[in-house]
């Protein structure tokens, strides 16, 4: 009867899960619309969708806890909404681990929590998980989970697409674990050269190999719009430190769950470049709840730039770790 049951349990998970093509249009628009600046000012921020605060440790890192309370939830949620507000004069911000229904977060549609506090910005959003049930821990499980990529604008898009990271994951743990993509938005400027902005969130739990398919699959995307003459950006959650970063502290138990490579040196041809805060980190390990000071910290949040786009500057918004295990990232960058 128990095999009975687990064998139902994963046929059910297996047929009931997204089945993401390798390049799905999410917007299009016909219209003749164009992008007129060439400073712009984009925030990252893995979100930690509304229930990773200060407060949190987590089950997958080596904490045991799976969710924080409901109201704690709303209030990084109202944390969250006003560090986005403060920051509204950004042109983009691209946010990851955004749920939209699902238990961890209460069933709360994090789209609308946070989208109708920035009125002026349009928003998209790609999924990257969608399962009904994950049943770990056992004493407490995540359940149902419906999270994403969202990107907001403050101008109108000529396309929005998903595109899906390779998925190698065993079976039947690959069931259980998110498919990861990222989302391009693709804006036409008066010259008719495109501005291609990309919004990632790459693999966290993995020896290397898969975070490895996923830059490969990068590599080739932003390389072949470079070479169409076009501006590449790519911020997000690389769940990998950027070439060249120096870790600041280390503890070996928070390492034994979650333990972060480095993009390499080599990773993309001369010109192309890396910008991320190189004084503070943006992410912290979530083995425990955070204790300033103490609880490991590192950077796996910047963003990959083509040769024609100039870094102005570049840096992390500190705010504690209040309502994330995550800080914002804010940089203004020129399209030369």
């Amino acid at each position: 009867m128990i095999l009975l049951l687990a064998g139902s349990f994963l046929y059910y998970t297996e047929k009931t899960l997204p089945n993401f093509q390798p390049k799905e249009t999410i917007f299009h628009n016909s219209a003749n619309s164009s992008f007129n600046k060439d400073t712009i000012t984009i925030l990252t921020w893995n979100v930690g969708y509304c229930g990773l605060g200060k407060d949190m440790d987590f089950f997958y890192d080596g904490g045991t806890r799976m969710r924080t309370s409901k109201e704690i939830t709303l209030d990084n949620i109202k944390g969250i909404a006003n560090t986005l507000t403060e920051n509204s004069s950004a042109d983009f911000m691209l946010l990851q681990e955004v749920d939209t229904d699902s238990k961890r977060s209460y069933g709360i549609n994090q789209i609308e929590a946070l989208g109708t506090k920035l009125p002026a910005f349009q928003h998209y959003f790609a999924a990257n998980y969608g399962i009904d049930l994950i049943p770990m821990p056992i004493s407490n499980p995540l359940g149902k989970v419906n999270a994403g990529l969202l990107t907001l604008t403050q101008s109108s898009p000529k396309q929005v697409a998903r595109h899906s990271y390779p998925d190698k994951h065993p079976w039947p743990e690959g069931l259980f674990m998110p498919k990861r993509c990222f989302m391009e938005s693709r804006f036409v400027t008066k010259s008719g050269r495109e501005l291609v902005l990309v919004n990632t969130h790459n693999s966290a739990y993995d020896n290397g190999n898969l975070r490895k398919l996923e830059l490969d699959v990068l590599r080739s995307f932003v390389l072949n719009e470079y070479k169409k003459g076009n501006w590449v950006i790519v911020g997000g959650d690389w769940n990998q430190n950027p070439s060249g970063y120096q870790q600041k502290s280390i503890d070996p138990e928070a390492l034994k769950h979650f333990k972060p490579s480095q993009v390499p040196s080599n990773y993309l041809p001369k010109g192309w470049h890396l910008a991320w805060d190189k004084s503070t980190d943006s992410n912290r390990f979530l083995n425990e709840p955070y204790h300033e000071g103490k609880t490991m910290t590192t950077t796996i949040d910047f963003f990959l730039l083509s040769p024609n786009i100039e870094t102005l500057n570049v840096r992390v918004l500190h705010k504690g770790f209040a309502n994330s295990d995550h800080q914002p990232v804010r940089a203004t960058f020129v399209l030369k």
